[in-house]
């Protein structure tokens, strides 16, 4: 959500004409963000702070409680409508928290169900980030088909400029000593990171692994047992996990990798799948939901339940001739 709210940002700032605001109600860690990722722009927004709700106007004239003809409300996350009259949008990126309960905390499931349910009853269209999801939604909403919208995620425009390889300092910092396969994504259990973990070290025991070491970038969730469960892993000292790594240095890290492996259990769209081919990392993903829609036929595929199918993929990707691996990074 903190990645499609500034791409939405980032697009209505360019594309509003003068005598548009733009509010934007949104918690302070994104606040602090605004300046980083939207440079200059930032500061042509109203921005207003909230504890946790996202809620975006674009209006003609200074917004009023009463009327609010002329504003368009986009709501992400727990957001609400303020104007009667406005054209009223919902962002919902996917249906893991209904579709897959068992990947999600119970307080995930109930937030999101509060906002399906004032979306759902509110909203006068549904937006969307791929049409997987699209699918998800009308099959499993009360909805109106032709209200539901697709808006594909985008990438910052840092992944679209060809990135050297990591540095010796960003090395040292992240150690990262030789090659490395990786990962990106929060630390839970829907990304299928143990999966990768256990599909990582059968691959290791094979000659064409050489020294590969598996780097998994992303932020703590909810699966707060990872850290243990490598460390217990016969393989756990070719393993690294990164934590949190800021944006700036993550286009350096796709560029430098020898692949990325994206193992997740279902996906609205998989913004790293895109990020890592804007790089031109060779990728390799899950056989289901959104992924195949944003890699077509740039990579490889496997399926995500099935830990073996994950080793002899990544073991196929090791081997490919140099050839058919530019190929497929669109060099």
């Amino acid at each position: 959500y903190f990645g499609f709210t500034l791409d939405l940002l980032r697009v209505l700032l360019s594309r509003s004409p003068a005598g548009v605001a733009i509010h934007a109600d949104v918690p302070e860690p994104v606040i602090s963000q605004l300046p980083h990722w939207l440079g200059p722009d930032a500061a042509r927004l109203l921005v207003h702070p909230v504890a946790a709700a996202i809620t975006l106007r674009r209006s003609h004239r200074p917004p009023r409680r009463q009327g609010g003809c002329g504003i368009l409300e986009v709501v992400i996350w727990q957001g609400r409508f303020r104007f009667a009259q406005s054209e009223r949008v919902a962002v919902i990126q996917d249906l893991t928290p209904l579709l897959m309960p068992e990947v999600h905390t119970a307080g995930n499931i109930g937030d999101f169900e509060d906002y399906v349910r004032y979306a759902v009853h509110h909203a006068t269209r549904i937006a969307t980030v791929s049409a997987s999801s699209q699918r998800d939604i009308i099959n499993h909403l009360p909805v109106y088909p032709a209200h539901v919208h697709v808006i594909p995620m985008q990438v910052h425009p840092r992944f679209m400029e060809r990135a050297e390889p990591p540095s010796e300092e960003l090395r040292a910092r992240l150690g990262i000593a030789g090659h490395y396969a990786m990962t990106v994504g929060t630390i839970e259990p829907r990304k299928n990171l143990r999966r990768l973990v256990d599909s990582f070290a059968q691959a290791a025991t094979g000659a064409e692994c050489g020294d590969l070491e598996l780097v998994i970038a992303g932020p703590q969730g909810w699966d707060s047992d990872l850290p243990s469960y490598v460390a217990a892993h016969a393989c756990r000292s070719r393993i690294r996990l990164l934590g949190f790594v800021p944006p700036e240095d993550l286009p350096s890290l796709y560029a430098g990798a020898s692949l990325f492996v994206y193992p997740s259990l279902y996906e609205g769209f998989g913004r790293p799948v895109l990020e890592a081919m804007c790089c031109g990392c060779l990728v390799l993903t899950s056989r289901v939901s959104a992924m195949p829609e944003v890699l077509g036929d740039a990579g490889l595929y496997f399926d995500p339940q099935h830990t073996d199918e994950v080793t002899l993929t990544l073991k196929e990707a090791l081997r490919m001739r140099p050839e058919r691996v530019a190929q497929l990074r669109g060099d």
